[in-house]
């Protein structure tokens, strides 16, 4: 089957699925067929919140699932310089795909990674989704996030009384201030050792 047939096979595929509501990659070289179910294009996300990337695979033209390998990159393409945010487990089950394309192979084409960011500037970002199929090429998909800042804690409010030594409780604000004698309380016992009556003079 020549290069030309096995793009225009795969352009029936697309209207296909795109009719069943179900997207196909938009970029690379290769035959891979790409869907990114979660985040959905402009979720929100937040630095050190876990997000899940999870999706399906598949490539038509090679055996099995077609596709050995899912990876992740922010920014910018792979062959651009983005950086790499992990390699998705992938083989996880997706029988509706199989259902849609009508082969049982396909069961298996599920793919997920959590990716948890940290330092990206607020604002939008674009993941790259994607997949390599077992007859070499790459395939890739996008979808856009934008990170918002972290909410400012809250102050915590104050008492009204002084700070207590010792961890002790602070009055409140109706309570009288500390005692002239400083933070420690009187001793029931003298200062110093008694030293017997003084002799009069």
């Amino acid at each position: 089957m020549t290069r030309r047939l096995v793009f225009g096979v795969l352009a029936l595929l697309g209207v296909t699925l795109l009719t069943a509501g179900i997207a196909v990659g938009q970029g690379g070289t290769g035959t891979t067929m790409l869907w990114i179910d979660s985040p959905i294009g402009g979720a929100t996300i937040v630095n050190g919140t876990p997000v899940d990337i999870g999706g399906w695979a598949v490539d038509p033209m090679s055996p099995g699932t077609g596709v050995d390998l899912v990876q992740v990159y922010l920014d910018a393409p792979m062959d651009a310089g983005g950086p790499l945010l992990g390699t998705a487990s992938y083989g996880g089950s997706r029988p509706d795909v199989a259902g849609v394309l009508g082969n049982a192979a396909f069961a298996t084409a599920g793919y997920d990674e959590q990716w948890t960011p940290t330092g990206l500037s607020v604002g939008p970002h674009l993941l790259y989704v994607y997949g390599h199929a077992v007859a070499g090429d790459w395939s890739y998909k996008t979808v856009s996030v934008t990170v918002l800042a972290q909410p400012t804690p809250a102050p915590v409010p104050s008492t009204g009384g002084y700070n207590a030594p010792y961890g002790g409780s602070a009055p409140g604000p109706n309570s009288p201030g500390p005692s002239s004698m400083g933070p420690y309380p009187m001793s029931p016992y003298p200062m110093s050792p008694y030293q017997g009556p003084r002799p009069m003079r």
